[in-house]
């Protein structure tokens, strides 16, 4: 299979929203179509650590506009190593802010643009984000979205240290503790409010329609949380559908792997667009 292009779009760059009670802060996103009162818009979020310039986002944000002629604006929820002048670090960040700013979006999208159908595409972190958030959106696909009992089943430890190998590193400073053994730095509150979480299943009861994309591959280890949301939005009456791609957490390991999920993606979401 040929690797995807990048067509020309009507408007592409950086669009940057006002975030309020901060001292002159922003989000930015990146646009690739065009903002458009009478056309739906898709949110995407990419997941911790990440950036709306990784292959899955930008290559997604290209399938949706090329193959369905769908608009997207692809969140940057914040970092720690690129100088962003007027944007938070992820280091003073918890879950509540990036659930804070994901809605600011919307409502700017809905308030100043004026687009009545809005849509939401969240991988891991982006897609817990959008579970926790309360905004009406037309629908939401999560790409092995997180879940709070996996910090509790799987990262007990991280609390006091951290792996590098077989070596056992015990964290000292206050800012921040080491995350996943590769020196992201992440807020002591924001680790400590995730292992809080608990089970987060009931957050897929939602008042609209539901993707769920579970990757079942060599490194993947969300299915069986993902199986979960289901079955909680299913209890809630919320529309959902699950399916499985033989991919890691990244579906990076080839080409066909990605385009098998933006596939899947795009033909559920016409499907909402088209009800």
């Amino acid at each position: 299979m040929a690797e995807m292009g990048y067509g020309a779009v009507d408007k592409q760059g950086t669009v940057e929203i006002a975030l309020p009670d901060t001292d002159g802060l922003h989000i930015s996103g990146q646009l690739y179509g065009a903002l458009d009162p009478d056309q739906p818009i898709v949110v995407m979020m990419h997941g911790r650590p990440g950036d709306p310039l990784e292959p899955l986002q930008i290559n997604g944000a290209n399938y949706l506009y090329n193959q369905l002629g769908l608009a997207s604006l692809r969140l940057a929820m914040y970092n720690n190593y690129v100088d962003e002048p007027g944007t938070r670090r992820l280091v003073d960040c918890t879950l509540e802010t990036h659930v804070d700013d994901f809605e600011t979006v919307v409502g700017y999208l809905r308030g100043v643009v004026g687009v009545s159908q809005i849509f939401a595409v969240g991988h891991s972190y982006g897609g817990l984000t959008i579970l926790k958030s309360t905004e009406r959106l037309a629908g939401a696909a999560l790409w092995d979205p997180s879940h709070g009992s996996f910090w509790r089943d799987h990262r007990v430890a991280e609390l006091n240290g951290y792996w590098v190998g077989d070596l056992w590193i015990p964290y000292d400073a206050e800012e921040w503790i080491p995350y996943d053994a590769e020196d992201l730095p992440l807020g002591r509150a924001m680790v400590e409010a995730d292992y809080a979480l608990g089970d987060t299943s009931t957050l897929a009861g939602k008042p609209y329609p539901l993707f769920i994309a579970s990757a079942i591959g060599r490194d993947a280890s969300l299915s069986k949380y993902n199986r979960r949301y289901a079955a909680a939005a299913t209890a809630a009456g919320t529309s959902v559908k699950l399916v499985t791609i033989d991919a890691g957490h990244q579906f990076d390991e080839t080409e066909e792997k990605r385009w098998e999920l933006y596939k899947k993606t795009g033909k559920w979401l016409q499907e909402q667009i088209d009800a």
